[in-house]
């Protein structure tokens, strides 16, 4: 069986709120004439939400 190698994230792989507004801009005009663009928006919303769930600081 194949064993992934662990995840690490850096620098390269992390986008900014700059890419991120592009790209959900992006996804957004698609939207109204594809049904695959809806549906890549929402799984990018989804993980987006998910994301922040966890950058979250527990008090």
């Amino acid at each position: 069986m194949y064993c992934y190698p662990p995840w690490q994230p850096d620098a390269t792989r992390i986008l900014t709120y700059r890419e991120l507004a592009t790209i959900l801009e992006h996804l957004s005009a698609k939207v109204t004439r594809s049904r695959s663009a809806a549906l890549d928006l929402a799984i990018f919303r989804l993980s987006r939400f998910r994301q922040s769930q966890f950058s979250v600081p527990e008090v």
